[in-house]
């Protein structure tokens, strides 16, 4: 039996904006305008500030003049936020109440070698049950499934998360999945009193059936390094792996005598304090340690280990052997695939890794 994560970075579309170079100062004040939209949008009552602020971002990035690049768009179904007369916008709305409609990230189709090279690495990896981190929708998985893979899997699963982005957390599996608990709705209330959403996109527990016993799968996706404080971004990661902990203990899995894996990006090192709930549980093991290599980095061409499989004991007892599959990156000292000649065309940024158990 073959596990493995893998971060494809999206397969047929992808927000704009996080095309960009990473989390740049160019990325960093479009999604600060993105999220504070979508949130002001939703007031009782829009004040002169709030209004003068839509104005700015709009103008930005909605309604760009032709030199620049639009990223956000604003859909009007009934009434309207904003509109243009004689050139000239204006804020039309009130409030909430004065018009029905959403805000979305303006997307791109990905490239198709890059998809081809994703679908490379899936592959090569050849892993028997794979968590997928940045999915745009099941329908995604899917398809790829279907004109990429080969229909190699059986099985494909994605529960829309908490992520406007479409950049969720979904599932293939060669073995039939006969549980799924999805925790979008897991919540807590943060420093100013407010309820927030635990999962940044969501942590789903798979539970799938191999030769009459039960392997466990949480596949995650912790909140990024990028937009955001450090302080809050860490604070962030912390709680969910915290709760991440909590679901083990609430689920009564025994990690010395079940197969239990937690996958997927956590966006952090090991050596760091927001993992450590995780990392200093007794009995769940990092499964790269059991490698013997000096670098395992899953990020870019770094050292950094954002990619995981921790897993139980009961699956380290079992274990044959593992790697971390770079070759879909591109960087100009490592080695990858031939196809992969650009950060354009490269499969992802991120690498995947797999073990192998005898189950």
């Amino acid at each position: 039996m073959r596990i493995a994560t893998y971060n494809l970075n999206n397969l047929f579309e992808r927000p704009k904006v996080l095309e960009l170079d990473g989390f740049s100062s160019e990325a960093k004040p479009i999604l600060k305008a993105y999220y504070w939209l979508v949130n002001t949008v939703e007031k009782e009552t829009y004040s002169e500030s709030d209004k003068t602020q839509m104005l700015d971002y709009i103008k930005l990035y909605v309604e760009p003049k032709k030199r620049t690049e639009k990223y956000i768009t604003i859909n009007q179904v009934k009434g309207k936020l904003y509109s243009t007369y004689q050139g000239k916008l204006s804020i039309k709305a009130s409030g909430r109440a004065d018009w029905l409609g959403w805000i979305d990230l303006v997307k791109n189709e990905v490239n198709e070698v890059a998809t081809q090279n994703t679908a490379r690495v899936v592959q090569e990896v050849n892993a028997d049950i794979l968590c997928c981190v940045e999915v745009e929708n099941r329908l995604a998985l899917q398809n790829f499934n279907k004109y990429l893979l080969g229909e190699k899997y059986h099985y494909s699963m994605l529960i829309d998360g908490n992520d406007e982005r479409g950049i969720d957390v979904g599932i293939y599996s060669q073995h039939v999945i006969v549980n799924i608990a999805s925790h979008i709705f897991d919540t807590y209330i943060d420093d100013r009193g407010v309820k927030q959403e635990v999962f940044s996109r969501d942590c789903p527990v798979y539970s799938i059936k191999y030769n009459n016993q039960l392997i466990h799968i949480f596949c995650n996706h912790f909140k990024s390094q990028g937009y955001g404080s450090k302080e809050g971004n860490d604070k962030k990661r912390k709680r969910q792996a915290e709760r991440v902990k909590e679901i083990i203990q609430e689920r009564g899995f025994n990690l010395q005598t079940d197969f239990v894996v937690i996958a997927g990006d956590l966006n952090d090192s090991p050596e760091n304090d927001p993992l450590q709930p995780l990392l200093a549980m007794p009995h769940l093991v990092n499964s790269v340690t059991l490698l013997g290599l000096e670098n395992t980095g899953t990020y870019q061409g770094s050292k950094k280990q954002l990619d995981y499989l921790l897993i139980s004991k009961a699956l380290a007892d079992r274990y044959i052997q593992g790697g971390i599959e770079k070759r879909g990156i591109y960087s100009v000292r490592g080695n990858k695939f031939d196809t992969v000649t650009s950060e354009i065309n490269q499969a992802s940024d991120h690498a995947a890794v797999w073990a192998e158990f005898n189950i």
